[in-house]
């Protein structure tokens, strides 16, 4: 089970880092490989308001909020920092 959670959370954490910088939502959940957790965090995050989409042209621009990068910490945290960036 633990293994599970701190997949789940690695993931979380990557889709985070990943749009700090503002990305579109195929790099995001292309990156590094595409599957339905991924896909299914993603969705979870905007929802969660950890991810705010912004309209830029045909897609769209997704950045990390204030929220997200709490959480971002707080993964690294429970993960002892080992996150890779």
């Amino acid at each position: 089970m633990r293994s599970k959670l701190k997949s789940n959370t690695l993931i979380t954490s990557q889709i985070l880092k990943a749009c700090e910088n503002g990305d579109s939502t195929t790099r995001i959940v292309n990156r590094p490989s595409p599957n339905s957790l991924k896909v299914m965090s993603y969705l979870l995050l905007i929802e969660d308001g950890l991810i705010e989409v912004t309209s830029a042209g045909s897609g769209g621009v997704h950045k990390t909020t204030a929220k997200g990068r709490n959480m971002i910490e707080r993964i690294e945290q429970f993960h002892g920092g080992l996150e890779p960036r």
